[in-house]
Parts: structure tokens; sequence; C-alpha cells
């Protein structure tokens, strides 16, 4: 049997909304689909100021560009994280602070994160790891006390989760949302800005995303003429990408049934051979949130017995994966004058995590064949 790490199967329900946005000849931003997206998340999660934009990465760097980030603005974000964020910091020459995470959540240690605040922190971002947080009421507890900086959510990969009883991305000032090809929820290269902060002229925010225009205004009948009013750039999605993610937006229960049950079976299999020949932990839900079972993960005691398990897994035709290299030990992490010993949380992730298939159509049989061939390359080793 192979197991593939990730999946996407189009069902005819989906290429039939695809092909309605084929033949109404409207591929740009802005279409029918477009706005049925807002009002989905109007409607189900009661979102009522989001931009759809064409990446997380765009939506992480409007949100810095939002809040005025420039020379010496220290932006507090986790080390064991993918790029973007970071990124976001440097193109609008910020500093960044890396803070370590919990290997617990291996989301960002909230006391490590708050005691890297100095008086020229601007932003602290939250990444929501695997569609699960930190405990965002320290943050937030924090933020009341402090306004001299603000939250913006990482929530990449935890659409439709939930801490206590709220969204993720719905907690901080700003929330970043990823609909990429390999998350719950798949619009391509395609992702969202939502933003809770009452300070933030929102037309300012659509203006931002369509070119500095506007568009949105002269759409909508608000104004007689289109024109440039703010700086901005080119940030919105087509509409053949959303049309996708609409058909996906529509099919999410059952999705996140499979996603369960999947995540569920593994618990079911291997909590038995926790501690057992270098089999550390596993990933573990905090008690404050409701996840959306973006992924399952184990972690082993070093990178060599690590890889050596994605060796054997493949040979039984099982794709699983690493993740992140910690971004402080990557060559662009040296060049800001970081080390490898600075954020050991965040290294010994970035060297024993396992991540093993989960998708939207990943099947039992196939966990259970994961697990059975995990277990025997474990009693054999």
């Amino acid at each position: 049997m192979n197991v593939k790490f990730n999946e996407v199967v189009l069902s005819e329900n989906a290429k039939s909304i695809i092909n309605e946005c084929l033949l109404s000849g409207h591929f740009q931003s802005d279409g029918i689909y477009s706005q049925k997206i807002l009002d989905f998340f109007n409607i189900h999660m009661a979102i009522r100021k989001m931009v759809l934009t064409t990446s997380c990465s765009h939506a992480l760097e409007s949100a810095l560009w939002l809040y005025e980030i420039s020379d010496g603005d220290e932006v507090i974000l986790p080390s064991y994280n993918f790029p973007s964020a970071a990124n976001a910091v440097l193109l609008h020459r910020g500093k960044i602070k890396f803070c370590d995470v919990s290997l617990e959540t291996l989301c960002p240690d909230e006391n490590d994160m708050l005691n890297r605040i100095s008086p020229k922190t601007k932003v602290l971002i939250p990444v929501h790891y695997g569609g699960i947080s930190c405990d965002m009421d320290i943050l937030a507890k924090e933020k009341r006390e402090n306004e001299g900086w603000v939250i913006v959510e990482d929530n990449a990969q935890g659409a439709f989760s939930r801490y206590k009883d709220r969204y993720l991305g719905t907690i901080g000032n700003m929330g970043c949302y990823s609909f990429h090809g390999t998350k719950n929820i798949q619009g391509g290269e395609s992702g969202a800005l939502i933003v809770n902060d009452s300070n933030i002229h929102f037309g300012r925010v659509q203006s931002m995303v369509q070119k500095g225009t506007n568009r949105h205004q002269f759409l909508s009948g608000d104004t007689s003429y289109y024109t440039w009013v703010y700086p901005g750039s080119s940030y919105t999605p087509s509409d053949l990408l959303m049309a996708l993610l609409y058909s996906q937006l529509l099919e999410r229960e059952g999705f996140s049934m499979i996603r369960q049950q999947s995540f569920e079976r593994y618990q079911q299999h291997l909590s038995s051979f926790i501690g057992y020949k270098g089999l550390e932990r596993m990933i573990q839900i905090p008690h404050y949130n409701e996840p959306n079972y973006h992924m399952f993960y184990v972690c082993f005691e070093n990178m060599k017995h690590r890889n050596q398990i994605i060796e054997s897994l493949a040979r039984k035709g099982i794709d699983t994966r690493f993740h992140f290299m910690a971004l402080h030990n990557t060559p662009m992490g040296h060049q800001l004058g970081y080390k490898a010993s600075d954020f050991p949380n965040s290294q010994k992730a970035s060297e024993t995590i396992l991540r093993l298939p989960l998708h939207n159509h990943l099947t039992l049989d196939e966990v259970d064949y994961v697990c059975e061939s995990l277990s025997d390359i474990l009693k054999e080793l």
C-alpha cells in the first residue's frame, strides 16, 4: 500500500463550481465567488471585516504594513515557524526578535514571548501550530495592560479551530489565514486577513490590497469615481481560485470528520508506544482548544532516529515529513546574528518531529497501515 502525505481530490460538485466560474469569463478578483466566501465567513463565523489575499504571506505583509512597521520596530515571533512572518518583518525594515516554543504545543512559549518585549516592540505574532494555540488569554491580559503593541495571529494552519469560545484568528488585533493546497480548506495559493482592530479603518485595508485604489467603494456604489487613495499593492486573488475555495468550504464538515477520525485513530494506535524505542511524545490538544485536526505528529529522541524512521516508512510506501527548520538556525537566521543554541526547544522540534499522513481523503485503512508499519519498525530497532 502507498500512503500519500497529502492529497487533493476534487469532487464532482467542486468541478461543477469551477466550471461555472470558467464559463462566466470572470477570472480576476472581486467576482461572485469572492463575495460568496466573504458571506460564508460572515454567516458561519461572524467575521465582518475580512479581505481575501493571494496568500497568508501577503496577509502578514499587509498587517505589518497597516501597523506601519519601519526601521527599528521590533516584532516578536517564534523561531519554530515558516519564514513568511519573518519575511514580512524584513520587508518593512523591522527587527525580528525570535522567541522559543513550548515543547508541549510547539506554539510560542507565552512567558518567553512576553519577556522579550521592549519599548521598541510593536507587534507580537503568535503562530497557531497545527491548528492549536498557546494560551491566548495570557497574551491578551498583558495586552490590556500595555497599549504599545498589538497581536497579529499567524493562523495559517488553524482555519475553524477554536480557543475556548472564539475562533483562532479573531482574538488578536488581526488574524492571517492560509488556504494553500496543503491546508484543510484549499484555494490554491490564497489566504485572508481578518481585521479586529477598531483603530484600523477597514476602507484603508480594502484599498491597500487593491493597488491602493477605492475600487471596492466604487463597485459597491459608495463613490462615483475610481481613483488612487492610499499606498497599496495587488494582493487580491483570482475568482477562479475562490471558486475552488468556495467548493471546499461547502464540503468542510465532511473533511473535518475524516480528519478527526484519522487523528483519533492515530492516537488510539500510538499512545501505547510513547516512551518506547525513542518515541518521546505525540501531538497533544490543550484543554482550551477545539482543533481543526490539521496535522498529526510524533517526536523522537533525536534527528538521527527520526530520519531513520522516515526512511524505513518510505520503504513501506508511506510518505512522511518533518517540518520547519528553526528559523534562528538557518542561513538567514545566522545573518541576523542568531546561533544554534539560542532557542533549544525550537531546535529540538525541528530535529525530532515526524508528521504522519493526514488529509481530507485519508482512509482509516491507510491510517491503520501507517500505525502498523511504524510499530513494526520500532519493534525491530
